[in-house]
């Protein structure tokens, strides 16, 4: 998954493993972040941790760019676990300076960009965060000079559009 911070990686994968949880599927969903993995014992552990598994694994590594041997972690991934899925979480920039190695570490790697909201998209996560931070009070009125300066500013990117609401509402 690549995409701008705040497009929704991390989300993503969540809605990925509450799919796999509510199916109860033969599938198991493990997240891990580049701390837990950075030292050889603790990589160690989480490849053996995987090769005991029975079912399928589907591995989130999220904020995969912090991980300096990200080469060496996918490719022992792909050396040694069977049935693995393995999804990684980039910016741009760093896929676009990491992509040629992580490809020859990880060669059956597809990628998804995760393109900001347009406009309309963008003004409508805008009014279900008002509705949300307005249930069981009375409807909170914005102007649509805030509503387009909340779209103007974000360039289309939620996480961005909700933190400059959040952040307006306090002021």
């Amino acid at each position: 998954l690549n995409g701008v911070e705040g497009s929704g990686k991390t989300h993503v994968s969540i809605a990925i493993k509450t799919l796999i949880e509510e199916n109860e599927s033969d599938l198991s969903f493990t997240r891990v972040v580049p701390e837990d993995i950075s030292q050889e014992n603790e990589f160690s552990t989480f490849i053996a941790e995987l090769e005991n598994q029975q079912q399928k694994k589907v591995v989130f590594i999220d904020d995969v760019w912090k991980e300096k041997r990200i080469s060496h972690v996918l490719r022992k991934l792909n050396e040694n676990i069977e049935n693995i899925l393995v999804i990684t979480s980039w910016d741009p920039e760093q896929l676009y300076y990491k992509g040629e190695e992580i490809r020859r570490s990880f060669p059956q790697a597809d990628e998804i960009y995760l393109e900001p909201f347009d406009s309309e998209q963008t003004e409508t996560l805008i009014y279900k965060v008002i509705d949300f931070v307005s249930e069981g009070e009375s409807k909170k009125e914005v102007s649509n000079e805030f509503i387009s300066e909340i779209k103007k500013n974000s360039q289309g990117v939620p996480g961005l559009a909700i933190k400059l609401f959040e952040q307006s509402i306090k002021k």
